[in-house]
């Protein structure tokens, strides 16, 4: 006996991150500037804002939608959308520094859900970006060259 089988995709926004790059060059004692294009490629609107969190020198990429240190609050997204998003983080120690980014985290008392943060999608898996690095080197002063 063959039945037939009514398949339904699920509909609902998906995150991701497509690029990410820090604003620069960093220079020790200045603060970072990491920005990432963050794209809603579900057919619907996220319908509320979420978190965009940054982890700086982690081995490895976080937990799915562990809250990291720093983050940006990025406005609903409508189906299709991309947003370019900036996290700010302090000043870092010269040397190369790893990162990595994630769309829609879970904060406690921030009207989101453990299971899915802010924004329920229909891939939860797919909101992290990295791993990127970037180097904090000296600040380059060049004097002119005075001659007599």
């Amino acid at each position: 006996m063959v039945e037939d089988v009514n398949v339904v995709s699920a509909q609902g926004p998906d995150l991701r991150i497509a690029s990410a790059g820090v604003l620069g060059p960093p220079t020790i004692g200045v603060t970072v500037y990491i920005t990432a294009l963050v794209q809603n490629t579900g057919p619907i609107s996220t319908g509320t804002w979420f978190f965009l969190d940054a982890y700086i020198d982690s081995a490895t990429p976080p937990a799915p939608r562990a809250a990291g240190p720093y983050y940006a609050i990025v406005p609903a997204l409508p189906e299709g959308a991309s947003l370019l998003v900036t996290v700010t983080v302090p000043a870092l120690s010269e040397g190369t520094h790893t990162f990595y980014l994630q769309a829609a985290t879970y904060v406690p008392g921030e009207g989101n859900d453990p299971s899915f943060g802010r924004v329920a999608e229909t891939n939860e898996e797919n909101n992290i970006g990295g791993a990127y690095t970037f180097t904090v080197g000296l600040i380059k002063v060049y004097l002119p060259i005075v001659m007599r």
